[in-house]
């Protein structure tokens, strides 16, 4: 099976994607990600 994840997350606290990812790799599955990473920077977003 073909896998693409779709994700916008804040890349310092969340790696659930890369979790997700790795879990189906075991199964077999071949995955792609496409992240759109938003990094803080002390600001409020």
């Amino acid at each position: 099976m073909r896998v693409c994840m779709i994700a916008y997350k804040f890349y310092e606290s969340d790696n659930r994607g890369m979790i997700y990812s790795e879990k189906l790799a075991i199964h077999g599955c071949v995955v792609s990600s496409v992240i759109e990473a938003v990094f803080k920077l002390g600001v409020s977003v």
